[in-house]
């Protein structure tokens, strides 16, 4: 007899993170299967600050929404999955109304992932997963100098 491995939803990735026994780890999730996100280096922190803050100052001048930092999103209807981009802008309209859910409930406009140089543009599912879900990626590689991709 088979042994299912058990699908997580949206709901159970908040509560896990909301447990006293994990109360520093973030998780995202891929078509119902979790995996504990690393926490970022120094130097992964340092890029992911300055590309916020570069969008972020272009973004407000002009008033065009909003940019976060590691903050969870999921795509509307799809409970099995929950992404956290590195950065992230925000369009309006839907910028213009905060989320009051656990998650974001739809994809960013633009999801940015930093990545180390132990990664590989093709194992990374974070990066391969926000694009299946309709948000458009730019990688930049673990060099303050250079953004890699964007599609």
């Amino acid at each position: 007899m088979a042994t299912q491995e058990r699908v997580y939803t949206v709901d159970d990735v908040w509560r896990l993170e909301q447990e006293p026994r994990h109360p520093t780890e973030k998780y995202y999730l891929i078509d119902g299967e979790l995996h504990v996100k690393m926490s970022p280096n120094q130097q992964h922190s340092e890029i992911a600050a300055e590309i916020a803050r570069l969008i972020g100052n272009y973004v407000v001048e002009r008033g065009l929404g909003r940019v976060t930092v590691e903050c969870g999103y999921h795509p509307p209807g799809d409970r099995s999955c929950v992404l956290i981009p590195d950065v992230a802008f925000e369009g309006l309209p839907r910028a213009a109304q905060p989320s009051r859910s656990t998650y974001v409930p739809y994809m960013p406009d633009l999801a940015v992932e930093i990545i180390s140089p132990i990664q590989s543009l093709a194992s990374n599912l974070r990066v391969s997963s926000c694009a299946r879900l309709g948000a458009p990626v730019c990688f930049a590689q673990q060099k303050i100098s250079a953004i890699s991709h964007c599609r």
